[in-house]
């Protein structure tokens, strides 16, 4: 309120009942298409925002005048300088075609209380991205200057990063046309790297140690909680109850790993392993899937509950 984002809200649910927002689009089988949004009020507060350019506007206004907003100190120049004080050293990059060294940090790369700090042209640059499926979005910050920047697009991809490169540049009198090209194809490596395969080429001739129905069960991880493994028609579903869309029908691949090809399309298939027990009894389960934005899907460590 004291910011005037009087349209800015903080829910799915809130974004959905609204009629003029942008709807998030994606490649899907290789065609950019609209997809429906997917709620992520669950982990707020990450992707939690919901606004615009307009009043984000507002928002990079208070920050670059340490907390001051229409003669009104929101929080204390004390408070400002702790955002942007760095806390964490990221390693500077070193596998970036060298036409974008001009756009890369070399000297700074750390992270605040929430803040990205890096140095751009011999200055400080604050910033942070957002994104969820479909929708991207990029605030930057130049204190020295007074100049904040904001991108928002709704589709996947490098445009954030690339438009506000360009208007950086252009702030300083640079050509853009010298790395464009070169940042689309520096994205598309590192897209490339992302969705490789993790499939390879099963073994041959291997079957189930199990008949598939003993493959079924109730599975508990601490980060996620009930994770469930049905049999339905002659096939094997693996379903996270909390988060429906996580569904999948499993395939035999090879020896007990099964092939999860999931419902949602924006999800890729992904590779599941049962862990059989001395006993020969499944135990845990062990997934090898691609990460989706900050869902580790390495990180679920999911096991058999017992029976009481």
């Amino acid at each position: 309120m004291p910011l005037e984002m009087y349209t800015s809200n903080t829910s799915i649910k809130a974004f959905n009942a609204e009629s003029n927002v942008a709807y998030p689009h994606a490649l899907v089988d290789g065609q950019l298409c609209e997809v429906p949004p997917r709620n992520y009020d669950n982990v707020g507060p990450a992707a939690s925002i919901n606004s615009s350019v307009r009043e984000l506007s507002a928002y990079a206004r208070l920050l670059l005048n340490g907390g001051k907003y229409q003669d009104r100190q929101i929080y204390s120049p004390e408070i400002a300088r702790a955002l942007w004080t760095p806390r964490t050293l990221i390693p500077l990059a070193t596998d970036f075609p060298q036409e974008l060294e001009s756009i890369m940090p070399q000297f700074l790369n750390a992270y605040a209380l929430g803040w990205v700090i890096q140095d751009a042209y011999g200055q400080k640059r604050v910033s942070h991205s957002g994104g969820i499926d479909g929708l991207r979005s990029l605030l930057t910050l130049i204190p020295q200057q007074n100049l904040g920047i904001i991108v928002c697009v709704n589709n996947e991809g490098p445009a954030t990063w690339v438009l506000t490169n360009i208007i950086l540049d252009l702030y300083h009198g640079s050509a853009p046309e010298q790395w464009y090209d070169a940042a689309q194809d520096y994205w598309h490596e590192l897209q490339k790297k992302k969705n490789a395969s993790t499939e390879g080429t099963p073994s041959a001739g291997t079957v189930p140690s199990l008949d598939l129905e003993r493959y079924t069960g109730s599975f508990t991880s601490q980060l996620v909680g009930d994770i469930e493994v049905n049999y339905e028609k002659s096939q094997l579903i693996l379903l996270f109850p909390h988060t429906p869309s996580f569904t999948a029908q499993l395939s035999h691949w090879h020896h007990d790993t099964f092939k999860a090809e999931w419902q949602d399309p924006l999800i890729p298939d992904g590779l599941l392993t049962f862990i059989i027990d001395s006993q020969g009894q499944v135990s845990e389960l062990r997934l090898d899937q691609k990460n989706l934005l900050d869902v580790d899907f390495s990180e679920l460590h999911p096991i058999k509950r017992s029976r009481p």
